[in-house]
């Protein structure tokens, strides 16, 4: 169906968001044919995911079905398999709670093909009302999950993603697809001022906000972040022929509802939950529709409906500092990457004592740009060479700790090694990443510094022979 012929753009927290009318696109009738298309979709073994996993095999797609539970993952696939009658689909393992299986699943999944035309970031988790687990990070999981491990997938894909749009192994030049799956707590339940960038701390540090949050908010926070992330993906990627898309998929019952308490899920389930058969509407028209290629940044709802997103998700500014901050934390989290200094000194061959006297000095250089408790909207802000206080001097002789204890260093610590001509997020190329333009060296464009380390770091990430992902 035509985009002009969708249903009028519901408005949040609408009636109609709520108890959408009956659908107008239907899944499976008007899922096109998808053969030659290779889909990767996450928490593809239950719900939703395991449901649009089934139609896309149906319609000839290859799946990658990505999911923790191996055991699961193969029972959801036999079953498959056994409706359709056909074979197409694949297991990948990945806990997204853990950056480093993350990384892993992204370098088994290039191991194996060369392009990828739909990703579909669809796997959850839901804990309210407490805070929850952490990841294995230190994340909140819920933001671990939704977010950073998402978001980190997807950036890892990005250089398949790319070649497959650009046609570089068909041929033909066609776009690509990252389908994100929200919900509309990214604005009902999302904290009122958007992100709390104090929760998003790593473990201990950010207990005091996340309690105040709670398990509630701090799943709304999550979902919000998953909007801002598809629309920072929209607009990077977009000219380059990558179609990012963010969706609720309206209230369906799934296996989230099992970490809520039984009475609220009793509830839950009473008042607005929906067969997983129209909850996969949604992801489906986003992932395979024609009409969906054009709405590249947007924003969907139940059943396949446009829909003005929160304000909050509407912030550009809000979405590039979460993305910024969610790349670095995702590389800096993993692994502490190998500096070189101007002159090219390695760290790693001029000894332990020699390492943690650099380590030292570029700490305290590093605390110089602690936090400015009087900024806007009290976020963490930096000033470029401030005093430090005794107390923070004490608390980050360890420039790692600084790293985990004040979030925004990592940022400016991204911005850091690309101007100093640092060898980062990449071991195996042969080649040092040099950044020949140093005006940022005071940070006084910090959003341009991001871009160009991202830029650096998608060009070397993956070594074309190989077709293998290197870091450090």
């Amino acid at each position: 169906m035509p985009a002009s012929k969708l249903p009028p753009p519901a408005r949040v927290g609408s009636f109609s968001e709520k108890w959408p009318p009956k659908p107008t696109w239907k899944a499976p009738e008007d899922v096109p044919d998808l053969s030659g298309q290779i889909f990767l979709v996450t928490g593809g073994n239950v719900g939703i995911g395991r449901e649009t996993c089934r139609i896309l095999v149906a319609r000839n797609a290859k799946v990658y079905l990505a999911a923790r539970s191996e055991e699961r993952a193969q029972t959801a696939i036999d079953d498959i398999c056994r409706s359709t009658g056909k074979s197409n689909i694949h297991f990948l393992k990945i806990d997204l709670s853990d950056l480093s299986s993350v990384r892993k699943a992204a370098e088994q999944y290039i191991s194996m093909e060369q392009e990828l035309h739909v990703l579909i970031n669809n796997a959850g988790v839901l804990y309210s009302p407490g805070i929850g687990p952490q990841t294995a990070q230190g994340y909140d999981v819920q933001f671990g999950v939704h977010v950073l491990g998402h978001y980190f997938f997807t950036l890892l894909l990005m250089p398949t993603l790319l070649r497959t749009a650009n046609g570089e192994i068909s041929g033909t030049p066609k776009p690509v697809r990252v389908v994100s799956v929200s919900s509309d707590a990214h604005e009902m339940t999302a904290p009122k001022k958007g992100i709390v960038w104090d929760s998003l701390q790593k473990g201990d540090a950010a207990t005091p906000a996340r309690k105040k949050l709670t398990g509630t908010r701090l799943y709304g926070q999550s979902k919000l972040g998953v909007v801002l992330i598809s629309s920072e993906l929209a607009r990077r990627y977009g000219d380059q022929g990558v179609v990012a898309i963010s969706l609720h998929p309206g209230g369906v019952k799934s296996e989230l509802l099992r970490h809520l308490h039984p009475i609220i899920a009793w509830i839950v389930e009473r008042i607005r939950i929906y067969p997983v058969s129209l909850g996969i509407i949604t992801t489906l028209y986003a992932a395979t529709s024609e009409a969906a290629l054009d709405m590249n940044g947007e924003y969907l709802t139940a059943w396949a409906r446009r829909q003005v997103p929160s304000i909050h998700a509407q912030n550009l500014e809000m979405g590039e500092r979460l993305a910024g901050w969610s790349m670095a934390y995702c590389v800096f989290s993993i692994n502490k990457p190998n500096i070189f200094i101007p002159i090219n000194l390695d760290l790693k061959r001029v000894g332990l004592v020699a390492s943690v006297v650099v380590d030292f000095v570029i700490a305290v250089a590093m605390l110089m740009l602690l936090k400015d408790t009087d900024s806007v909207d009290g976020a963490a802000q930096f000033k470029p060479f401030r005093r430090c206080t005794k107390d923070e001097t004490a608390s980050g002789t360890d420039f790692w700790t600084a790293i985990a204890q004040y979030p925004q260093c990592s940022i400016y610590f991204s911005t850091f090694l690309a101007n100093l001509n640092a060898r980062h997020f990449i071991r195996g190329s042969g080649d040092d990443t040099t950044v020949s333009n140093m005006e940022d060296i005071r940070f006084a464009n910090t959003s341009d510094g991001l871009r160009r380390v991202e830029l650096e770091w998608l060009g070397h990430v993956q070594c074309i022979e190989s077709r293998k992902v290197y870091l450090l």
